[in-house]
């Protein structure tokens, strides 16, 4: 998911499931995340909202809520704040697994629930975001996972790859541009010719 899809989604449901979409990308959430929260696990702050989490993949109900903090925009925010005052101690959604990818279907058939997450993980690596900061938000305990998860290199996984190949090449850089011309036997002196 990149942020033209999470504006489509937006403009096509905007006090419900583009809501959600919308939080999902901006927090790099799961769906699972987001189903147990009810209104009053929002709270919205001057510059940003936080998000409590009763239940993640990485926890269960035993475990103490998890804390995200979002920057959303001032319509997403609006319309969030609406649903959290009217669902107060009930779910924000209701809405179905199969529901909601059906939702995103309708703006990109290559879409999935877990779209947001990765767009979200994307979008902060393109924005040079450390490595270590995004994992924090995405809750990934290796670099390996997160590596596998962002499909392509870590920043600090590229930067250090660089570094070493730069290092490797250093002494060849006197290398010239264009190669000497090859020189090739002369049918007189190659020892081939009869």
């Amino acid at each position: 998911m990149r942020h033209h899809h999470v504006a489509a989604l937006w403009r096509s449901d905007p006090s419900d499931l583009g809501v959600l979409a919308a939080l999902m990308f901006a927090g790099g959430l799961r769906f699972s995340d987001i189903a147990s929260v009810r209104g009053v696990d929002v709270r919205m702050l001057p510059n940003h909202v936080e998000v409590t989490l009763r239940v993640t993949k990485t926890t269960s109900y035993k475990c103490a809520p998890q804390t995200v903090a979002v920057v959303l925009p001032p319509p997403v925010r609006i319309a969030l704040l609406s649903r959290a005052i009217r669902a107060h101690h009930h779910p924000l959604w209701t809405v179905s697994y199969a529901e909601f990818v059906t939702f995103l279907r309708r703006v990109d058939s290559r879409l999935s629930a877990h779209s947001a997450r990765r767009g979200f993980v994307h979008a902060a690596l393109d924005a040079q975001i450390d490595d270590a900061d995004v994992m924090r938000v995405t809750r990934h305990a290796s670099i390996d996972a997160f590596a596998a998860y962002a499909g392509r290199l870590p920043n600090r996984w590229l930067a250090q790859q660089l570094n070493a190949s730069a290092a490797a090449m250093r002494p060849l850089q006197r290398l010239t541009a264009t190669p000497a011309s090859p020189t090739f036997p002369t049918p007189a002196t190659s020892p081939f010719v009869v």
